[in-house]
């Protein structure tokens, strides 16, 4: 016959850590799962910034106007 450990009054206490440290694992996942979806996010915009600073340096340049003197 199995012992019932959870009348041991160490049991119920390790039993508690436990549920808190696995609680934590989960908050800890979530968290780390919104900042790879947030880096992800910020990844694509730089990468939208970056195309259009290419497609700014390729529009063709004013030419600055001389000064005429009178």
């Amino acid at each position: 016959m199995p012992k019932n450990n959870a009348s041991k009054p160490g049991f119920t206490y390790i039993k508690s850590k436990f549920n808190t440290l696995k609680n934590s694992l989960k908050k800890n996942q979530d968290a780390l799962e919104t900042l790879k979806s947030k880096k992800e996010i910020i990844k694509n915009n730089l990468k939208d910034d970056l195309w259009d600073l290419d497609t700014v340096s390729a529009l063709p340049k004013k030419k600055k106007m001389k000064k005429v003197e009178q």
